[in-house]
């Protein structure tokens, strides 16, 4: 590894280095796996386009493992037998960051902290019935547990569906508690003893050779950039068994998630630059008394963590449209203008939203291609409007289906530079010929179209719109309390919790699976010109 590897990869490395090592001097068998051995077959290195390493071991070999990490210096586990949220039967090998969260959030530390994945092979019987009874068992009773209340009030057919099976397996979460804590129990014993074949957790694409214990047994040494790791002998033919080649060209073409490859600090540090967007926002609605509320994943970053997500670092506040006319007006004259920017239609030449968002300069913080465009790029505070609902089902019916294509040709300028899939990119490239200027004028048009004041709203910056349900109830902008987000105080719905089940459903407060708690925004560029920066440890 070199001195300018980014601080991610560098301590992945690490990790990769220092459980090879343990498995050298306790002679434990493992291998890398999934896209980490892909990158080591192509590139011999940790490549550009990988996120994350991953090893695996057979589970007699993984639970020795996890027993020499437990008597190791500074490295840990994380994993369902020492973290009650860890609802999962991988785990994470671990080493602490430079973030220092404030008390009372110990909880969320793990999530700032390095780590590499470590996935248990099971051994799972000597014939294909027993391996087929014990995979279909594994995945039923893993379902059962991981079962989440569905998101309510959804449109069409296929996401009314999708939520009525949610609404089943919750119901079989319950109802087989006890039998899924059984099973488990019973195949967690008898994965230990060595058998013909093996299932992996949360795999279900293992077929042919994949399956056979035999594959994993098998092990070489072979380099991964300046390190030499461990790895099964014919590497081709497992990746060729386990991805198509579309796949392969795909992950391999596919720009790394930033937040991942940079690291946990870094997301922290975007988080911490996020906070001076709101907190100045905050200052603003304050001195002009001006109502707002923190909504989704802050609202829940808010209830469940007191502050972010740990796996997040945007920031969401919503208003009543008036208000949020009002305030674009006073934040043009009270932002300071030294540190922030007010991105509107207005102000910014290639914005591509029908909201605005206050930005802090000397940040950058892009997806892939979108720093092609005459826009400001800095780090985010989404300020979202609420608009007066129209009087009947009919009339918000059509709003909402136009606003939601005057979305889409508002953003379509910068989507069609980097979808892949040729319909969307031609789709995209004929909406991009009404400019997002003309496209964004119309949405407020139609937006801006009930003018009587009622109980009931519309929010349009989203798929998911009920009439005169969710969300979209006046009470919630009305009836307001402190919040604490970060050590701060900031303005959320008295009601938080009837919100919050209809942003998230009736188990928001549930984690998700450990191999979802990464950052969705895919950022390409992140650049902090040294705000919030960690010294650098001495040697």
């Amino acid at each position: 590894m070199t001195d300018m590897e980014p601080n991610g990869r560098k301590y992945m490395l690490a990790l990769l280095s220092r459980v090879h090592d343990i498995c050298e001097r306790d002679e434990i068998s493992y291998t890398i796996l999934f896209g980490t051995l892909l990158s080591q077959y192509e590139e011999q290195k940790f490549a550009n386009w990988l996120g994350n390493i991953v090893i695996a071991l057979l589970y007699p070999d993984y639970l020795r493992l996890c027993q020499a990490i437990e008597k190791e210096e500074g490295i840990y586990l994380l994993s369902r037998d020492n973290n009650a949220d860890y609802n999962a039967y991988y785990s994470q090998i671990c080493m602490r960051s430079r973030v220092s969260l404030p008390e009372g959030r110990e909880q969320d530390q793990p999530y700032y902290d390095y780590s590499i994945w470590a996935y248990p092979i099971f051994y799972a019987g000597n014939t294909e019935e027993e391996l087929e009874e014990n995979r279909n068992n594994f995945e039923y009773y893993l379902r059962c547990e991981e079962a989440v209340a569905p998101l309510p009030y959804q449109r069409g057919r296929k996401r009314k569906q999708r939520a009525e099976e949610a609404e089943i397996w919750c119901r079989r979460r319950e109802s087989e508690k006890n039998a899924a804590a059984a099973f488990f129990a019973s195949f967690l014993e008898k994965a230990k003893i060595p058998s013909k074949y093996i299932l992996i957790p949360c795999e279900k694409r293992l077929e042919g050779n994949l399956r056979l214990a035999d594959t994993y047994r098998d092990v070489q040494p072979c380099p991964f950039g300046d390190l030499h790791v461990s790895c099964i002998k014919e590497p081709k033919k497992w990746l060729d068994g386990y991805y198509s080649s579309y796949a392969q060209e795909t992950a391999m073409g596919r720009p790394a998630n930033r937040a991942l490859v940079e690291g946990p600090e870094i997301v922290r540090r975007v988080q911490l630059v996020a906070l001076e967007n709101l907190c100045e926002f905050d200052r603003i609605c304050r001195k002009h008394e001006i109502p707002y509320i923190l909504t989704w994943g802050t609202l829940l970053g808010a209830v469940r963590h007191k502050g972010f997500i740990p796996w997040d670092d945007d920031i969401d506040v919503a208003m009543l449209e008036e208000d949020w006319l009002r305030c674009s007006e006073i934040i043009e004259k009270e932002l300071d203008k030294e540190r922030f920017f007010l991105r509107t239609q207005k102000t910014d030449k290639d914005t591509n939203l029908v909201f605005y968002q206050i930005k802090r300069n000397g940040t950058m913080y892009v997806k892939g291609g979108r720093d092609l465009f005459d826009t400001h790029r800095g780090i985010a505070l989404d300020i979202l409007p609420f608009h007066n609902s129209p009087g009947n089902r009919t009339a918000f019916f059509l709003q909402d289906k136009i606003c939601h294509f005057l979305k889409t040709m508002t953003w379509a300028h910068m989507g069609h530079t980097s979808v892949k899939k040729p319909f969307y990119k031609m789709y995209y490239g004929l909406l991009a010929k009404v400019s997002n200027k003309t496209s964004s004028r119309l949405y407020y048009k139609f937006a801006d179209m009930a003018k009587k004041r009622s109980p009931w709203l519309s929010y349009l910056c989203e798929v998911r719109n009920p009439y005169r349900k969710g969300v979209n109830q006046r009470k919630f902008f009305e009836d307001r309390c402190e919040m604490e987000f970060e050590g701060h105080l900031f303005s959320a719905p008295r009601e938080w919790d009837e919100y919050l089940i209809s942003c998230y459903g009736k188990d928001y407060m549930k984690l998700p699976a450990p191999i979802r708690r990464i950052n969705r925004h895919l950022p390409a560029r992140i650049e902090l010109n040294g705000l919030y920066d960690f010294n650098e440890p001495e040697e």
